[in-house]
């Protein structure tokens, strides 16, 4: 299988957005289907692409409440219809933007993930799983970590669906009901489920899986038991945001595997039948995180594309229709053509009056005063651990170009250089009677609005590093993104150790309860939920550096 070609097109920059928050509508009287997509400024907003012109069905105004999920409908009559949730309030509009559906939750936490199938709802908070029908409390079920993802499918049955859970402690739960009907195990964290509407052998469900180290598995799911299938090996360090498989672009008669990632690359893998690990076709770099993927017939009516949205709001389409003067495709970073390009360009220098005119009053209101408070902005960040070189990476990621970024940390860390960073650095000596152990700052160029940094810690000292994110805009305003160090922060979390290896053991009792021992734990460990556990749990972990383990078990012996 040889590899495929896609051309961009950018289709629209909104505001930023979140996971999940990018959906495509079914076909309707239009040989073109339309986009919905959710923003952080509350704005919902459906549109369609067509001669290069971006026509916008309806779009709500700003609430100021971020939109955490979009989803579609999954029961009969509501694949059209476009549900979306803001803090803890979900609402249904149809593909005119008319409100039909406002349920307001009992909830405290935000809600992260639903589903919706007819009378039925599933809603995950950051811990917490609740089932509705008919707006009415149904079943409730309390995770050990935090859930990452969450689908609604038949397995148990054929008819009735189950919550399928992506869960942080390396787990995917399968619920009947309140309680937990099955479990699986898996190579991470698990940060992304995707079903493929297919069944194997007949009853087998086919699921893919993304966990937060890059590694992208396969498994198949029925009412008895979990079968384990290929795995795609992690290259890099770069979570699998999104997950599609629903086109066949190597046209091979199957559809083919999608990956968006974190770090802004797009993969394409053709699946083979025979069980082999898929091969990938295509990789493409967007140069910021991926939220959402979809596809359909967005900017040709022959041909389906890949949707992708961006953090900072972008949508765009990977087509592979060629440049005949009847496709969309006809440039690698090409935005539109013709009458939209002219429009486009009109409107620019408008803006840019406007921003000048601003500017100019601004600077006469402020000459003698302190800079007004602009309120915080949404910053994308990851502070993780890198099993394969032992290094923490921090990724920071703005909607908005990035001017500086100050590194502080009051525990010894050497900073590390990175091929994907193109900032100047700029280091200070350390200063460790004020508690500056080290003190850097990137300048970064004027277009960019990600950074990865490297660092690497020494195991026993624990501490605060601290990023003071400046954005390009005026005035200047800050925010502070702090970590935590831990004592053993070289400890990589694994699934199970081998029990055979010779081991030392430690144990404590005392009078002292078990939140009091799963705090101590936390204050040591990386990676261990800050909610204690209603009874006995074990940890495990490995030594990036010395490929030792560890094995931390809690319990309440009373």
């Amino acid at each position: 299988m040889g590899d495929i070609h896609f051309n961009r097109n950018d289709i629209l920059q909104g505001a930023a957005t979140a996971r999940g928050c990018l959906k495509v509508l079914p076909l309707g009287k239009s040989k073109t289907q339309k986009i919905v997509l959710g923003s952080f400024n509350g704005v919902l907003q459906s549109f369609s692409y067509k001669k290069g012109e971006l026509l916008t069905s309806f779009k709500t105004l700003p609430t100021g409440k971020p939109i955490d999920a979009v989803e579609l409908g999954l029961g009969q009559g509501q694949k059209d219809k476009i549900f979306s949730t803001s803090q803890q309030t979900l609402r249904g509009v149809n593909k005119k933007g008319k409100e039909f559906f406002k349920f307001k939750t009992n909830l405290t936490e935000r809600i992260n993930w639903f589903k919706v199938h007819e009378l039925q709802l599933w809603v995950c908070s950051e811990f917490t799983f609740n089932h509705y029908v008919d707006c009415k409390d149904k079943n409730f079920y309390l995770c050990n970590d935090k859930i990452n993802e969450m689908m609604a499918i038949p397995i148990v049955g054929d008819h009735a669906h189950n919550a399928v859970l992506a869960c942080n402690d390396q787990m995917v739960r399968v619920l009947q009901g309140s309680e937990v009907y099955y479990e699986a195990a898996v190579d991470g964290a698990v940060r992304t489920i995707y079903h493929t509407g297919s069944k194997v052998a007949g009853k087998h469900r086919e699921v893919f899986y993304s966990t937060s180290g890059g590694l992208v598995g396969q498994i198949f799911m029925d009412a008895e038991a979990v079968k384990r299938g290929w795995k795609i090996p992690a290259e890099k360090l770069a979570a699998a945001d999104s997950i599609e498989a629903a086109v066949d672009y190597t046209k091979d008669g199957r559809p083919d595997l999608v990956i968006g990632r974190d770090d802004g690359s797009v993969e394409v893998y053709c699946v083979n039948d025979d069980g082999a690990t898929p091969t990938k076709v295509f990789e493409k770099s967007i140069g910021e995180a991926i939220t959402s993927i979809g596809s359909g017939y967005v900017t040709d009516s022959t041909i389906e594309d890949i949707v992708l949205s961006t953090y900072s709001g972008k949508v765009l389409s990977l087509s592979q229709a060629t440049a005949d003067g009847q496709s969309m495709g006809t440039g690698e970073e090409k935005i539109a053509s013709g009458k939209a390009a002219r429009v486009l360009m009109k409107d620019i220098e408008n803006l840019k009056g406007l921003v000048n005119t601003a500017r100019g009053r601004y600077s006469q209101v402020s000459e003698d005063l302190v800079a007004v408070d602009k309120g915080t902005f949404h910053v994308n960040d990851k502070f993780c651990l890198d099993p394969h070189d032992g290094s923490y990476a921090l990724t920071i990621e703005s909607p908005m170009p990035i001017f500086t970024i100050a590194v502080q940390s009051d525990v010894p860390v050497e900073l590390l250089e990175t091929e994907a960073n193109v900032a100047i650095m700029s280091q200070s000596p350390p200063d460790p009677e004020n508690g500056n152990f080290c003190l850097a700052t990137y300048r970064c160029q004027e277009t960019s609005n990600r950074i990865e940094i490297k660092m690497r810690a020494v195991e026993g000292h624990f501490g605060t590093v601290q990023a003071f994110v400046i954005p390009r805009v005026a005035p200047k305003t800050s925010q502070i993104c702090s970590y935590r160090i831990k004592p053993l922060c070289l400890q990589h979390r694994v699934q199970k150790v081998d029990e055979k290896r010779p081991m030392n053991e430690l144990k404590i009792t005392g009078q002292f309860s078990l939140a009091e021992l799963h705090a101590w734990v936390v204050f040591c460990l990386p990676d261990i939920p800050a909610r204690p556990p209603a009874d006995e749990v074990s940890y495990c972990f490995e030594s990036v550096l010395m490929g030792t383990v560890l094995t931390a078990r809690c319990a309440d012996l009373d």
